[in-house]
């Protein structure tokens, strides 16, 4: 990459976890536990194919305080919720399954992880990841008491060919 802000996101990377945790140590050592970020990223892998992909992080609460109500904590269904909305603003069909075969798997949490799948055409693969950070792996960057939740997905599978929208005309008598 050029011009990048600093050399170490210069350098070609084959995922995305130690830039997002990096930057999550940054913010809690400023005091700031609820954070959420993403980023369109490129990645290489190790077949020397490259791929682009939209990552995000989240920890603390899933929304700011509002009267009476502090959130609940950022979890696996709060990342569920993020895909989900963009399964429906893009109209692409993605469906919740197991995550064996991904990659990035034996960094998550192995009870509190799941697959994305993609449902193209006559074409179901594997597309993305979300889910609880491994306790070990958050501990090896010294994060304390956090536990954060991060999905990955292949910007491809956002862009597929979007579902017709289907449009019903409403009963003649109710």
């Amino acid at each position: 990459m050029q011009n990048s802000i600093e050399r170490n996101y210069s350098l070609m990377r084959n995922n995305t976890i130690a830039q997002a945790l990096e930057a999550l140590i940054t913010n809690l050592n400023n005091k700031l536990a609820n954070v959420k970020m993403y980023e369109w990223a490129r990645i290489y892998l190790p077949d020397m194919s490259e791929r682009s992909i939209l990552w995000a992080l989240a920890n603390g609460r899933d929304r700011g305080p509002f009267w009476g109500d502090k959130g609940r904590p950022a979890d696996s269904i709060y990342c569920k919720g993020i895909l989900e909305q963009l399964r429906l603003e893009l109209r692409v069909d993605f469906r919740v399954g197991p995550a064996e075969g991904h990659r990035l798997e034996r960094f998550f949490h192995p009870g509190r992880r799941a697959g994305v799948w993609l449902h193209a055409a006559s074409d179901i693969r594997l597309v993305g990841i979300f889910g609880e950070l491994h306790p070990t792996l958050v501990q090896r960057f010294d994060i304390k008491r956090h536990r954060p939740v991060y999905f990955e997905i292949e910007t491809d599978a956002l862009f597929v060919r979007p579902r017709p929208r289907v449009y019903t005309d409403p009963p003649a008598r109710q």
